[in-house]
């Protein structure tokens, strides 16, 4: 012998909140995101571990950001042809992307915990 149980669910009133915290939630995230990119290039740029003879790798120092949909990034690089190498020549002794990217994303997962907690 067996049981079955079923229920229809119909969202009704709860549609248009879900709808509304879901346009709550991607707005919050972009915002994160677009913060934490100007805080990754201002970051680089001021803990860049190099001397600077022409100071064109510390002012080429960028991030992008894209949104598109659900699905946000943020791009860390240099602007100057030589960037490769301050990342990887001497043991990554001058690199500066990988520490950045793992501060400001630190700094990104606090926002987004704040995010969390502050949509009602």
């Amino acid at each position: 012998m067996a049981n079955k149980t079923s229920f229809d669910f119909e969202l009704g009133a709860m549609e248009g909140r879900l709808l509304e915290l879901d346009e709550k939630l991607h707005a919050g995230i972009t915002l994160a995101v677009d913060e934490v990119a100007v805080f990754g290039t201002t970051y680089m740029k001021t803990t860049a571990p190099w001397h600077d003879d022409t100071g064109a790798a510390r002012a080429g120092l960028h991030t992008l950001t894209s949104h598109l949909g659900n699905r946000w990034e943020i791009a860390f690089a240099h602007a100057v042809s030589y960037g490769i190498w301050l990342e990887v020549a001497h043991s990554g002794r001058y690199q500066v992307i990988l520490p950045s990217v793992r501060v400001a994303m630190d700094r990104l997962g606090h926002h987004l915990q704040g995010i969390m907690g502050q949509i009602k």
